[in-house]
């Protein structure tokens, strides 16, 4: 309890643990004036000692597959007075320790009848006991030396390493082995202990055999690792004898593979036609289409084989909800994936009455991502006409289209677009093959015309019989070319 006008001059205290009184204490005069100014020296100062007890414990030794003997050497220095005595303890691979001999003498200890299965470590403790505590110095331990066989060493190795990186779907393959790279054959069976850490969820672990490895044996495999649902950073340990039978050194056993795993998060693509064409909102199509709506994704690993995301609905005429089309239907054929990784589904409804349909399609990829909503408007006329006819832009310089609308169930036989001058003369005649629906003739080659005025005619036929026109349609007209 020094106070602190003590600790502020010179001060000695000198305390022996578990003693209750300090076995020194030196201050200056608190009298003096100027007591901070003043040297305490401390010489030739002995600190006795109340106990004569102590041990000297020694690392763990091995692992050995049998163990021999143990030779210690010392030397009393109060011979009697100052007796040692040598404790051999035996270690279990799960760490258990357990006293197998006490209190023998310095010099050759027989380990033989010790077993190295169950105890493949030992620990040695020398205990000292000075009788007489004013005896300062205990036995001295010169050496301990501890003969046995040691046990096999095995090291594992990898065809990768450093931190991965995989798209989701892509199968991470590892190559792992391992050898036995000692003059000894293992004790047994070779367990293996693969344990998968993901970004969330517990850890996955299995384990697998492989028969008992002599000197010089390797043993190889491969692992694959699946990657759906495991976006994120993900970690592959395997372990090899994960402290199953006994080992020189377990830390070589260990393969640590840390990977990345990039998560599918794209939509994919959707394109619709009718009939092999894209429409516009509203056109006509052929009562009896031919709809194929096509989902590519960009995922070169998770292919679409179900129709799990993939919704169809049709709007009739005069009804205000949508009606879903069940993908398990007649009018529907769903083609899986392909290697490019692009779907289909293709809808052929019976002959669709008069009026105007509004088609909304999603589709998925494998990761369920979706796309866009795909919604159009198309309207059906089962009376196969000319519906309309136009030509432009009018007047027109190095390039005319010529465009006609037809209706009707099944498509046309034939159609012609004719070009004339004023006086007749077929300056260009076209045949096409027509569809239900928009047709287009796109003119490009003009240069060796004059500016003018010419005439256009459309035709179009089915078995042999010209197609009527709706009231009002014009299929012949006039068109200006300028320079």
């Amino acid at each position: 309890d020094a106070n602190l006008a003590q600790l502020r001059s010179p001060y000695i205290l000198i305390v022996q643990k578990g003693a209750k009184q300090p076995s020194l204490e030196m201050s200056t005069d608190p009298n003096d004036l100027a007591p901070s100014l003043r040297t305490l020296t401390l010489d030739n100062f002995t600190l006795k000692g109340n106990s004569g007890k102590g041990e000297v414990v020694s690392s763990l030794i091995g692992p050995a597959s049998s163990w021999q003997s143990v030779v210690s050497n010392g030397q009393s220095v109060g011979n009697s007075r100052t007796p040692a005595a040598l404790d051999v303890i035996g270690v279990e691979l799960t760490g258990k320790e357990t006293q197998l001999m006490a209190n023998q003498n310095f010099g050759k200890v027989d380990l033989k009848n010790i077993d190295a299965n169950r105890y493949p470590f030992l620990r040695l403790r020398l205990k000292l006991n000075n009788a007489d505590v004013t005896l300062p110095d205990p036995a001295q331990l010169k050496n301990w030396l501890v003969n046995y066989t040691p046990v096999a060493e095995g090291s594992a190795t990898a065809n990768l390493n450093g931190t991965l990186e995989r798209q989701e779907g892509e199968q991470l393959t590892v190559n792992v082995a391992f050898k036995n790279i000692s003059t000894i054959a293992f004790r047994d069976s070779l367990t293996v202990q693969q344990t998968l850490f993901g970004a969330s969820g517990s850890p996955q672990v299995s384990e697998r055999k492989f028969g008992r490895l002599v000197p010089n044996q390797e043993v190889a495999y491969s692992i694959n690792v699946p990657t759906v649902g495991k976006g994120g950073e993900n970690r592959l340990l395997v372990n090899f004898n994960p402290r199953r039978q006994p080992e020189q050194n377990y830390t070589n056993n260990i393969i640590n593979l840390p990977f990345k795993v990039i998560p599918d998060r794209l939509a994919p693509t959707l394109d619709v036609v009718f009939d092999g064409q894209r429409i516009k909102d509203g056109e006509i199509v052929s009562a009896t289409p031919v709809i194929l709506m096509q989902i590519k994704d960009e995922n070169r690993f998770l292919f679409k084989r179900d129709t799990i995301g993939i919704d169809v609905f049709l709007q009739r005429p005069n009804q205000s909800n949508f009606q879903r089309i069940g993908l398990n239907s007649s009018f529907i054929k769903f083609t899986p994936a392909d290697n490019q990784n692009l779907y289909k589904i293709e809808y052929r409804p019976n002959t669709l009455p008069d009026g105007i349909y509004t088609l909304r399609v999603q589709g998925a990829d494998a990761s369920n991502n979706r796309t866009g909503v795909y919604q159009i408007t198309f309207r059906v006329i089962n009376e196969q006409r000319i519906i309309a006819v136009a030509a432009n832009p009018n007047p027109f310089n190095d390039l005319l289209r010529v465009v006609f609308t037809v209706s009707g169930k099944d498509a046309p036989s034939e159609a012609n677009v004719l070009i004339t001058d004023l006086a007749g003369r077929t300056l260009k005649n076209v045949s096409l093959v027509p569809r239900v629906g928009v047709n287009e003739w796109v003119w490009t080659n003009t240069t060796d015309l004059a500016a003018g005025t010419y005439l256009y005619r459309v035709s179009v036929k089915k078995e042999g019989k010209d197609l009527p026109v709706e009231e009002g349609v014009k299929t012949t007209g006039k068109i200006v070319l300028i320079r």
